[in-house]
This record gives structure tokens, sequence and C-alpha cells, in this order.
């Protein structure tokens, strides 16, 4: 009978680390009481470290560094080769007691980018093609889940706008949970030119708000029943400023809710003509409160 060879190994860890047989990994995860890709993740960290991050394992050894952090740095330079490797240990190593996680983790990335560009770049053109946009089931009332990957620059931006209309949204009457607001700020977005209309009309409602007033007497002051007349005098004329523009920009309103009511069929903007005159919609539906 032929003799039953060993089986061969295989490299768990990166560059320049031993081959490890199979049955070891398995052998080690009974004795730990571990699973196989725990005792599989656990034995490559530490081989990664002897091997290859030989400043990170020296701190270990020496008790000044946490055994996670330093798999953790295990795990971001596994991709990298030998010389690469070496480069990020010898710039991170002495920052791992120094800095909090937060901290540490932005210089460990930026430090494996910089040992190798080329690598990082391939990988963030390869991590382009993990950016999606998909629905889940809709629910019997009617709502539906949306999920999403962008780069964080679009994300973040996505966000910022959908807080912004959800706030307005707020500002008009519209007394939903922030949450909630957020999602209707979502429905909006789907209609560019509803949300447009939105934004202009919230920008021409800040610029007409009056600015604050100085209620103190300046150095000038003579008495303070010239500064009663002075106010009085001011108050006449802004109560007859605001009546001249009344008829005119209620004018203006209805012809521009009108523009938007004879567009509402092709835009499918039907509802939503009054939006800009303060009122708010229920829901998607076109209905108001």
């Amino acid at each position: 009978m032929p003799e039953c060879l060993p089986e061969a190994g295989r490299r768990l860890a990166g560059e320049g680390t031993p081959e490890v047989d199979q049955d070891a990994v398995f052998e080690f995860g009974t004795l730990q009481q571990m699973g196989p890709m725990a005792a599989h993740n656990m034995i490559a960290d530490a081989l990664d470290l002897e091997h290859r991050l030989p400043r990170v394992w020296a701190r270990v050894r020496a008790g000044e560094v946490r055994v996670w952090k330093a798999r953790e740095v295990a795990k971001q330079t596994r991709h990298l080769d030998l010389e690469a490797a070496g480069c990020v240990d010898r710039a991170v190593s002495r920052y791992l007691s120094l800095l909090n996680w937060s901290k540490f983790q932005r210089l460990l990335e930026a430090k494996v980018i910089e040992a190798d560009p080329v690598q990082a770049e391939a990988r963030a053109q390869a991590a382009e093609a993990e950016r999606f946009a998909r629905t889940g089931r809709t629910t019997v009332c009617g709502l539906k889940t949306l999920y999403a990957r962008a780069t964080a620059g679009e994300v973040i931006w996505f966000v910022a706008m959908v807080d912004r209309i959800a706030r307005i949204l707020g500002e008009r009457g519209d007394l939903s949970l922030m949450d909630v607001r957020r999602s209707k700020a979502i429905g909006i977005l789907a209609n560019p030119v509803l949300a447009l209309k939105l934004l202009a009309s919230q920008q021409d409602h800040q610029a007409a708000q009056p600015g604050p007033t100085d209620q103190t007497g300046g150095p000038d002051s003579t008495s303070g029943q010239d500064q009663a007349d002075g106010h009085g005098r001011a108050g006449a004329v802004c109560s007859d400023r605001r009546g001249d523009h009344e008829p005119a920009d209620s004018g203006h309103r209805e012809e521009h809710g009108s523009a938007v009511s004879d567009r509402s069929g092709d835009q499918g903007m039907a509802g939503y003509q009054d939006l800009w005159d303060g009122r708010v919609p229920d829901g998607l539906s076109g209905r108001w409160d």
C-alpha cells in the first residue's frame, strides 16, 4: 500500500511567513475552544506580527501594546509585500500607545497607502465596483427600504441635503419626527424640480425676514423721548412698506403658484404648488394638512 503523505501546508498570512499544515489549524482551534475561522485568523495574525512586523511584535511581548491593536495592524498590512509591511511597522509602532484608536486608525490607513500607492489605487478602483443602490420589498403599508453604497463625499452631501429639506418641512408646519421628515425629503429629492423650488423659496423667505434691530441707545442718543420718537417713526415706515409690498407679493405668489400648477401634470408635482406658501404636504400623496 502506498504510504499516506501528509497534507501539504499553505500560507495563512502575508508574504514572508511560513506555511502551516491545515490540520494544525483545526487542532489549535479545538485546544482554544474556537471555530476553524477564528483559529485561522489568530494564527495568521501571529505569523504576520512575528515575521513581518517585528517592532509591533516586540512591543506586544513587552506588554506595552494590547494584542487586539497589534492584530489590527497585522490585518491591515497583510496584502502588502514584505518590504512595504516593514515600512508600515517602522512608521506606526511607536504610536500604538500614544494615539487614541480613531487617530491611530487614520495614521495606519495613511501609512499603508504610502507604503504601496500603486496597490492602494488598484484597491480603490476595485472598491468602485462595490457601489450599489438597491431596494427592499414593499410592505403592506406601502413603505420600501432603500440601500445604497457610494463615496463618502456623495453620502455626506446627500445626507446634508436630506437634513436641510427635513428642517424646512419642520419650519413650515410638519410636526412629524425628524426621521419621518427625512424620509419625506428623499421623496422630494426624487423630483429635482420640486426640490429646487422648495430650496429657492426657503432662501427667498429667509432673505425677506427683517434683521435684528438695535434696541439700545448709542453714544449719540440725546434723550429717551428722541429714541421713542425715532422708534415710532421707524415703526410707521416699516408698516407702510409692508402695506406697499403685500399686494405685489401676493400677486407674485399667485402667479407663481399658477405657473407651477400648469406644469404639475408634466412634472408630477400635483398637490405641491402651494408648498411655497407655507403649507406642507401630507406625506407625498398631494394631500395637505
